[in-house]
């Protein structure tokens, strides 16, 4: 190895040790938020699980980093891991995410981590990458895996970071998965509107107009004033007014605000036609409602029907189930 080469390949273990800090920082973070709050458990990105799995793979990449040892093959790890990051937080830039979720309680807009930590990390590990001679003449699967191992740590360096890493993988698996946070406290209640159908609306005491939505159908949309997917679910809603306008008595329909962190945002984020042909309402601030937004809500007489978390179906699928018989008991 030349001298270039070698500067190259000191940068890189610079470069690697430095991403496993801020990996084994988020996975910290994550275990944390993990362990104070519930998660909505509706699609595998909040699924309780799946976040774990996520804690876990950072912390096991993380102290591979740090170690040092099959560098080559750390190299590969890195690159594929901060690529996929970057393409995940561009993801949540454009749909308008609050925060890319990467480091837990701890918010950060997911343009900050793109170009602060996610396009810089893939850019330098491109720069200080290691000598990449795996299309000579003769590579066949045994050399290639002869070559990202090469150089072999001794035993003694192996065990010494294998082990506690296991050790620590284990019990903070152990720890995550047999202390789950309660559903409601004091400070914060989880909804899970999937388990909602064939019950009177759980919310309907919290809800400053409740009474109104305890006569007659009503499909109702929660949502939230953070929330991205919610001004198009919205419209969809309005337009679903609009269509059906003239037919209050066969169904009615509401927009129901879920405070975010005991706030509520603006008088005009529903637009004035969709509040002139809805009930506007309001959950009391008391307390942080952790649900996933927006969630549409079907219910006759104060009896939930059917629900569509994280959506709000078109006024056409609203009346295929209805009039198809998949939702019982309606109208």
């Amino acid at each position: 190895m030349n001298t270039t080469d070698n500067r190259k390949f000191n940068a890189m273990d610079i470069i690697l040790k430095i991403l496993a800090v801020i990996l084994l920082v988020s996975a910290v973070l994550k275990g944390w938020e993990l362990l104070t709050l519930p998660m909505a458990e509706i699609d595998i990105w909040s699924n309780r699980p799946f976040q774990i799995f996520v804690v876990q793979f950072e912390i096991a990449l993380g102290i591979w980093l740090i170690s040092g040892m099959f560098k080559k093959a750390a190299w590969v790890a890195a690159l594929g891991c901060f690529t996929v990051f970057s393409v995940m937080t561009v993801y949540l830039g454009l749909t308008g995410a609050a925060s890319c979720g990467c480091f837990g309680p701890v918010k950060v807009n997911p343009w900050i981590t793109l170009f602060v930590i996610d396009v810089p990390a893939v850019i330098f590990l491109l720069i200080f990458r290691p000598k990449l001679d795996i299309f000579r003449d003769g590579m066949n699967i045994k050399s290639l895996i002869n070559y990202f191992l090469f150089p072999l740590p001794s035993l003694k360096k192996f065990l010494a970071y294998a082990i506690p890493g296991v050790v620590i993988i284990a019990a903070s698996t152990g720890v995550l998965i047999l202390n789950e946070p309660p559903e409601e406290t004091d400070d914060y209640i989880v909804l899970r509107p999937q388990n909602w159908p064939g019950q009177e609306l759980p919310i309907l005491d919290n809800i400053d107009l409740g009474g109104e939505l305890q006569t007659g159908n009503w499909f109702a949309l929660l949502y939230d004033h953070t929330c991205t997917e919610c001004p198009p679910a919205i419209e969809r809603v309005e337009q679903m007014a609009i269509e059906l306008q003239g037919n209050e008595e066969f169904l009615r329909f509401a927009f129901i605000e879920i405070p975010h962190e005991k706030q509520y945002g603006p008088a005009d984020y529903v637009p004035q036609a969709a509040q002139d042909l809805s009930l506007m309402a309001q959950l009391d601030n008391v307390r942080d409602w952790i649900v996933l937004t927006p969630t549409a809500v079907l219910m006759s007489e104060g009896q939930v029907k059917d629900t569509w978390p994280g959506e709000s179906p078109t006024v056409d699928e609203l009346l295929e189930d209805i009039y198809g018989g998949n939702i019982p008991g309606f109208p």
